[in-house]
């Protein structure tokens, strides 16, 4: 399989790019994102899922959908860098990142996440995947206005996958949840 792979179903773009990430950007995520060293890079825990079927695990915030920037992790810097490193590679226009989190979920014990968009505002969205799961099968779905899977993603370290309508409105997805081990993903959205 290529590196990048497109796809244009109905009016939603799809990505993947395995090698987009610089030798830095590869460097700070196994250093410091993947780090066990909580005092390096702290993480908090949700116990249950958010209004949106955002899943159980352990987050960290990098900057969360208050647009007045008040909260960014100290390593917001690096993050944007991430983000404009894909955009750049692929011709994506944005102009304000809305949030940011990095995600370590783990069995719950569901199967799936819930169908969800991160926002019910207008934005793209963007998830690298930061370790090989022991579960390969905790596949990122992208899904149509009807609820039928469009497209379905299998996670890899240091992938992305992009996916955005033309007119920005939200793109519902899911997850498939790691049985076993624990599954790394930085998410972006952005506009």
């Amino acid at each position: 399989m290529s590196e990048i792979q497109h796809w244009q179903i109905d009016n939603i773009a799809v990505i993947e790019d395995k090698d987009f990430l610089t030798d830095a950007q590869k460097d700070f995520i196994d250093n410091v994102v993947t780090s066990t060293d909580t005092d390096i890079f702290p993480y908090y825990v949700r116990t249950k899922p958010t209004n949106n079927g955002s899943m159980v695990g352990l987050f960290h915030r990098v900057m969360e959908p208050d647009f007045n920037s008040t909260t960014k992790s100290a390593y917001y810097d690096e993050f944007e860098d991430i983000l404009e490193t894909f955009c750049s590679k692929h011709s994506i226009r944005y102009s304000m990142m809305i949030r940011c989190a990095v995600n370590l979920v783990f069995n719950d014990g569901s199967d799936e996440s819930a169908v969800h968009t991160d926002h019910d505002c207008d934005h793209k969205s963007l998830i690298v995947y930061l370790n090989d799961p022991l579960d390969a099968n905790s596949h990122t779905h992208v899904f149509d206005d009807r609820n039928n899977m469009i497209h379905s993603c299998n996670p890899e370290k240091n992938k992305a996958l992009y996916f955005a309508k033309d007119d920005n409105t939200p793109v519902k997805h899911g997850v498939t949840m790691p049985q076993t081990g624990h599954r790394y993903t930085l998410i972006f959205t952005f506009i």
